[in-house]
């Protein structure tokens, strides 16, 4: 079992899953799965896939169309490791960012680790590094009752302890927009120890 699995969700994003790919498998942290949900790509996706299952810690599984929380949750059911990440399948992750997360959490075994991110603008090439609003620090919603409000709802800048949806029943809604609405909050709700 690894440390720490990584779910990548695709549909119809051939020209940025392989960028995303290769930020993972060129992570400096290298005890880690990568889960890759086709979740019925129509374009030449899974093709830029398959030179990246040559790595043992790359699998994919393909499942009939049914949205990013729908593909999210199929994922989700192959989690055997203690930590899950959810990057979208067209983002990339810094070399360093599994080195860093996973030492953060042997220092601070926490249920969840929330982190700012860079946004980067294709058209333009600017890049923005976004902060967080939440004080870095360890809180949960009884210490810290303003982090369900001020933590940002995208699933991919954060960590989770995989029990966290599990034992809850948290799952993404499926057939909506932007389902991790329905989700974050659940999770920060259940979540002991939230870092920042």
């Amino acid at each position: 079992m690894s440390d720490i699995d990584i779910i990548v969700t695709v549909y119809n994003i051939r020209d940025y899953i392989g960028r995303g790919l290769e930020s993972i498998q060129k992570q400096t942290f290298s005890d880690y799965n990568c889960i890759i949900v086709n979740d019925g790509s129509t374009d030449d996706s899974v093709d830029v896939i398959s030179p990246f299952l040559s790595d043992e810690r790359f699998h994919l599984y393909n499942k009939v169309n049914g949205g990013n929380g729908d593909a999210r949750n199929y994922g989700l059911k192959y989690v055997t490791s203690e930590y899950v990440m959810l990057p979208d399948g067209d983002d990339y992750l810094e070399y360093n960012c599994l080195e860093t997360v996973m030492n953060e959490l042997k220092r601070d075994p926490v249920d969840m680790i929330v982190f700012g991110y860079n946004q980067y603008y294709l058209h333009t090439e600017m890049k923005e590094q976004i902060h967080l609003s939440v004080e870095d620090g360890i809180y949960n919603t009884n210490t810290k009752k303003d982090i369900i409000v001020n933590t940002p709802n995208a699933p991919w800048n954060k960590v989770y302890r995989s029990e966290l949806f599990k034992k809850n029943g948290i799952f993404f809604p499926v057939g909506y927009r932007h389902s991790d609405y329905g989700t974050i909050p659940k999770l920060v709700l259940e979540a002991e120890k939230i870092k920042y």
